[in-house]
């Protein structure tokens, strides 16, 4: 199982970085850099991809309905208050399995004094994210470690080897994209969506 110090080590060792750090905060230039860019590069990478190691579905809180005094917005009937393990919405469950076009519930974002809404015309809404839960490394597969690596190899590197006049860090950006989609794909292939039924045309033919 890896740490958040074993994703940082591989970080420095795709700069050629012989030097490993035992802790974040162990006070070394490599810990500093790895310390500043980690949770950031981690969140990009969460945010961007529907993981299924992230995924979560929840009721969320309704904070206020078309009508009430102070309702966010009169374009929508309700709204709901973002889940404080969010790390981005994704959908609100329209009841269909598998989504289609016309099928989707409209949501939009905004916030308040007390932080940030989710606007929807759905009643009792169930807001389907990627959590903070995704936050472990102890959930991620070894693909989606690779290219966290790379993501943050190319963010440090500039820190951690005098500037990169090497271009160290534009070589990681190059392994991550292929990493990166490696990983989407390996995920992507872990689920077996409902396929689109024939039409009546397709289905005379036989």
């Amino acid at each position: 199982m890896s740490s958040a110090v074993d994703i940082c080590n591989l970080a420095l060792s795709h700069l050629g970085v012989a030097k490993e750090i035992s802790d974040l905060d162990d006070g070394s230039k490599e810990a500093q850099a790895c310390n500043r860019f980690y949770e950031k590069a981690r969140d990009e990478m969460l945010r961007g991809f529907v993981w299924p190691f992230g995924k979560k579905k929840a009721a969320i809180g309704l904070v206020s309905s078309a009508g009430d005094s102070g309702h966010a917005d009169n374009n929508y009937a309700y709204a709901y208050r973002y889940p404080s393990d969010c790390l981005i919405a994704r959908r609100i469950d329209s009841g269909i399995r598998t989504d289609y076009r016309q099928a989707r519930v409209s949501f939009e974002i905004m916030g308040d004094e007390q932080g940030s809404l989710i606007l929807t015309d759905k009643e009792g809404a169930v807001l389907e994210y990627t959590s903070t839960l995704a936050q472990n490394p102890a959930r991620w597969h070894a693909d989606f470690q690779m290219a966290l690596s790379f993501r943050l190899a190319s963010y440090i590197a500039p820190r951690v080897t005098s500037g990169d006049p090497f271009k160290i860090g534009q070589t990681a950006i190059r392994f991550w994209n292929a990493s990166n989609a490696k990983a989407q794909a390996n995920a992507g292939n872990e689920v077996q969506a409902d396929q689109d039924p024939d039409g009546e045309l397709v289905l005379s033919r036989y």
